[in-house]
């Protein structure tokens, strides 16, 4: 296997690993192991777990750098817009996981990626209140709502759901009829004051 497609690799299966069990709770040999590497091969890479979780960090950021160079993003009408933040903001996908995750560990003192994820945090808000700006323009969001209040309102609702799928879900041995993608629909449209003009 090519250096860049190991790294690759070992990228994806830390950023699950981190998206699972925290920064703390994850190490090197736990990596390289799920990685299929010796713990010498994946330090060759990555010489320390912090340099290893910078790199995951670094994904993170290009991600949401994508979107926010995409010029068509969050500009196709109000159904198209809210099937958009719902994707991305799937309390169910592994880089909503692995944000909420970071988000919890920025909370400890002693996490290298502390400053770097509030902030990427911070980048996410901007999104949701870019799309919520758009909205506004075309009359749609609720002209008492501040966006960047709903936005904030609505990462913090994101990041309870991504934490529910790791708790209260996994208690849960019925249907329950609280589908995350349904309630982000729903938590949605409570700053909407029409429907979609084109239905």
């Amino acid at each position: 296997m090519v250096a860049s497609k190991r790294r690759e690799v070992i990228l994806e299966v830390a950023s699950t690993a981190f998206a699972e069990h925290g920064y703390h709770g994850v190490s090197i040999r736990m990596v390289a192991k799920l990685a299929g590497l010796s713990h010498p091969g994946l330090l060759h890479h990555f010489p320390s777990k912090a340099d290893l979780l910078g790199a995951v960090l670094d994904r993170l950021e290009h991600q949401a750098q994508a979107v926010l160079d995409d010029a068509t993003i969050f500009r196709r009408g109000l159904t198209r817009t809210v099937d958009e933040l719902v994707d991305l903001y799937d309390p169910g996908s592994e880089s909503i996981q692995l944000l909420a995750m970071l988000d919890c560990d920025g909370r400890m003192e002693d996490f290298p990626g502390r400053v770097r994820s509030a902030r990427l945090r911070r980048v996410h808000e901007f999104l949701v209140e870019q799309a919520l700006i758009r909205l506004g323009e075309q009359g749609l969001l609720r002209s008492d709502l501040c966006p960047a209040f709903a936005a904030r309102t609505f990462l913090s609702f994101v990041m309870g759901c991504a934490t529910r799928e790791q708790t209260v879900r996994l208690m849960q041995q019925d249907d329950h009829a609280d589908a995350p993608r349904d309630d982000l629909r729903r938590a949605l449209h409570l700053f909407l004051v029409t429907e979609d003009p084109e239905q």
